[in-house]
């Protein structure tokens, strides 16, 4: 059936092209008063309406899906790679160059076909014939976020080396919306992996956030991101009581005020500065910095402290 077809499609499953019923089903045929901007149906909670005139005659799923979008805007492209429907993706990419609209957008941050295949995990053969289609690979989505970004904050470590080695991108590149680089967002996530990789391409680990003035390591640190943090500091370069310019934080103040106990204790164990003060004063040394009273560490002040000075 057209409704059997279409749901194929979405979930990348296209096989053996099927037609269309003429009737009663789920695309009618293409054939006079069924054409038109009006006419609407729905899949499952997703309603979609015809976009354009449909093609003359009855045809399959690949013919007709280039001419519907989302109720919301989305095209089927778009809902395909938000559901992870990689065949269909790449099956309707041709019709995208056709139509000048390789970088169609959607999703809830408005990011491009090809940003949301590479959060999404798609195959690098995907993602390289969307760019050989003439996809940007340096738009950004409306936060301000590139590929990169994008590749980083699902630890797709595939689509990281093939940005920046095939296509060149820059792995220290900020975003112009948080100012956040690749690392900071692999490292905020916990993608170890990705980490890992991002520093083997180049990625200073050092690199400052210009709008919050931390480093991948503050970032970890916040986050609680045990194996991100493993990562860093397995580089020997890594300076473990790195300071943010802006408030005088190293990341054990990070974890501390954020209340990560496990990296808390990681960071002191290799030799993290305990005496260090931020902009308010306060060391993780003394009693005074336990006012704030994290949640992770249960309010048991003198029980910390006392360790801390040990």
């Amino acid at each position: 059936t057209g409704a059997g077809t279409f749901r194929s499609a979405l979930n990348g499953k296209w096989g053996v092209e099927k037609k269309m019923a003429a009737t009663g089903g789920f695309f009618p045929a293409a054939s006079g008063a069924c054409c038109g901007a009006s006419l609407r149906f729905n899949l499952g909670e997703r309603p979609f309406k015809f976009k354009d005139a449909l093609p003359k005659g009855r045809g399959d799923a690949k013919q007709v899906l280039p001419f519907v979008e989302c109720a919301a805007g989305d095209h089927p492209a778009v809902v395909a790679a938000l559901s992870a429907g990689w065949g269909a993706c790449s099956a309707l990419t041709p019709s995208l160059k056709e139509a000048e609209n390789v970088d169609v957008r959607g999703g809830g941050d408005d990011a491009t076909l090809l940003g949301l295949c590479v959060l999404g995990g798609a195959s690098g053969g995907l993602n390289s014939s969307l760019i050989k289609e003439g996809a940007d690979v340096n738009a950004k989505d409306a936060r301000g976020w590139g590929l990169l970004h994008l590749a980083a904050s699902a630890g797709n470590v595939a689509a990281l080396e093939m940005l920046v080695e095939t296509y060149k991108l820059d792995p220290n590149g900020a975003s112009s919306s948080d100012g956040a680089s690749a690392l900071h967002i692999a490292a905020s996530g916990g993608h170890a992996p990705a980490v890992k990789r991002l520093l083997e391409l180049g990625t200073m680990w050092g690199i400052v956030n210009g709008q919050t003035g931390r480093t991948p390591l503050h970032e970890a640190a916040s986050a609680g991101q045990v194996d991100a943090m493993e990562v860093l500091l397995a580089d020997a370069k890594v300076d473990i009581n790195a300071t943010n310019e802006k408030n005088q934080r190293r990341p054990v103040h990070e974890a501390w005020y954020a209340g990560q106990v496990e990296v808390f204790w990681l960071l002191l164990g290799r030799g993290a500065d305990r005496a260090a003060k931020d902009d308010r004063g306060l060391a993780v040394g003394s009693f005074t910095l336990g006012l704030g009273s994290p949640a992770g560490f249960k309010g048991d002040r003198k029980f910390v402290t006392e360790a801390v000075k040990q």
